[in-house]
């Protein structure tokens, strides 16, 4: 190879380490007082005379200030704050990575990459970030998985699923102790209720009967005279407590409450919101679960009572508002009711109904 060849080679290799970066770093150039030892003496006369006694701590050499977000602060012999402070930062740092990662997720969509729920995770984990601008890059990419949803069926490929739909609801609508709303940003009330709305409804699954507590056996012992019973009255006599029902005759139809569906336009009068001419016969029970759409109603009972499936039971809420109910079935002090009128009740779990035995056909 001659002289010209190699010359125009070292030029070619030299260019394309500069361009691909692939050149080692040049070491700091010393200066002359460096070269002199004068600095390296003067530390080492620093460190050897300087408070050899104790008598100035102050001036002894302190350990350089590191950067907040550094490893090395997260060495658990740090102070707490120092550990705090380098977590948070570091949290912060990822703010532009986290963002470019929701919308990537939001091309993704869920669908067959969310077979383990990774995808609805990263959402949730989004809506709930500290930075107000990353819950509002959350709230838009499940706006984009959404798409258009008109047809709202329910068979759109989203990411609307119960806990996202869940979280969007707690943020638009969800207040603290003290009455304040959760989320700060307006904005981002107004964009997850617009989006809760867009989102198909959930298809909820009926409950299975196998939720059911197994019934308690009742023996003859349980059927006598509780405290406040008349033992005056006759077997044949109409009971109205539900604590009596282990004590009646095996007629096809018995009427512990006396139900009317007329209403009155008297607000004062007994008939006027829950149509029963003696409410204060119902016996208060606790809602377990409640779906509207199925006009399903689980209640928790204070005991275990002598029901029977197919019987007629009239359910009042707290506002008492009232419907029919037949029971599906009975578990323990379990009982499945499916309402003749969903809609016209307000309950959710959690609420107080009160209950009353209409017939037992």
């Amino acid at each position: 190879m001659d002289l010209k060849s190699s010359v125009r080679f070292s030029a070619l290799l030299a260019f394309c380490m500069v361009t691909t970066g692939c050149i080692a770093p040049q070491p700091p150039v010393p200066t002359v007082w460096q070269k002199l030892g004068i600095p390296q003496a003067g530390a080492r006369l620093r460190d050897g005379w300087v408070n050899r006694r104790g008598n100035f701590p102050g001036l002894e050499k302190k350990p350089p200030v590191l950067a907040i977000a550094d490893p090395a602060n997260l060495d658990p012999k740090k102070p707490e704050m120092i550990k705090a402070a380098a977590e948070i930062k570091q949290d912060q740092d990822l703010k532009k990575q986290k963002i470019k990662a929701i919308k990537f997720l939001a091309e993704v969509n869920c669908g067959c990459y969310n077979k383990d729920d990774k995808v609805e995770a990263a959402f949730l984990a989004a809506l709930e970030d500290c930075d107000p601008d990353i819950r509002k890059a959350g709230v838009k990419g499940l706006d984009k998985t959404a798409g258009d949803c008109k047809c709202r069926n329910g068979c759109e490929v989203t990411c609307c699923t119960k806990k996202i739909k869940d979280k969007l609801l707690d943020l638009a609508t969800g207040k603290d102790k003290a009455g304040c709303f959760k989320e700060p940003e307006e904005e981002i009330r107004k964009a997850a209720q617009a989006l809760f709305c867009k989102c198909p409804a959930i298809i909820e699954e009926p409950i299975e009967p196998e939720e059911l507590i197994a019934p308690k056996p009742v023996t003859e012992a349980e059927g006598g005279f509780r405290e406040g019973d008349d033992p005056a009255a006759s077997n044949d006599s109409i009971s109205f407590r539900m604590t009596d029902f282990d004590q009646q005759n095996s007629n096809t139809n018995i009427f512990g409450i006396s139900h009317s569906s007329r209403r009155t336009s008297n607000p004062d009068s007994s008939t006027s919101n829950s149509g029963i001419t003696n409410p204060e016969q119902l016996v208060s029970t606790k809602a377990v679960e409640y779906r509207a759409a199925l006009g399903e109603l689980l209640v928790q009972l204070p005991e275990a009572y002598r029901l029977g499936p197919g019987w007629v039971m009239v359910v009042v809420d707290e506002s008492n508002n009232h419907s029919l109910a037949k029971i599906v079935e009975v578990g323990g002090r379990r009982l499945l009711l499916t309402l003749e009128e969903p809609m016209s009740l307000n309950v959710s779990a959690g609420n107080n109904v009160r209950l009353g035995l209409v017939s037992k056909s």
